[in-house]
């Protein structure tokens, strides 16, 4: 996995915070033996994918047949985007490119593993 980052001051201050050791109790408390789940919540990466899904880069990135942007989480509290692609210069400056044009980090993973190709 390759993830390009671009993290703005806006983009850092947006992000919502971790789970405090309180919240991880109360979790914990309300499943039996204990379990501990994270929640990986992309809305930040899912809204702005809503609001420029007619962008052109994004139409372009769709013309070149690379897979994506899926909204995905880098870590518990870091949103990010997800394509799909081999791992050549183009995709890479597209990723790039859509890291700078988002300001969300942008992961590359292979074709293969992109969830749409399970339903074909």
């Amino acid at each position: 996995m390759i993830c390009w980052q671009c993290l703005t001051k806006s983009f850092v201050s947006s992000v919502l915070s971790p789970l405090t050791s309180d919240d991880f109790n109360q979790l914990q408390s309300q499943w039996e033996g204990g379990c501990i789940f994270s929640v990986h919540d992309s809305n930040l990466a899912d809204d702005w994918l809503d609001r420029h899904y007619e962008h052109k880069f994004l139409l372009n990135l769709h013309m070149r047949e690379i897979g994506g942007p899926v909204a995905s989480m880098l870590s518990v509290d870091v949103p990010g985007l997800t394509i799909f692609g081999s791992i050549s210069s183009e995709v890479i400056k597209m990723a790039e490119g859509l890291a700078k044009l988002s300001g969300f980090p942008v992961m590359v993973r292979p074709t293969t593993e992109h969830p749409f190709m399970h339903f074909k």
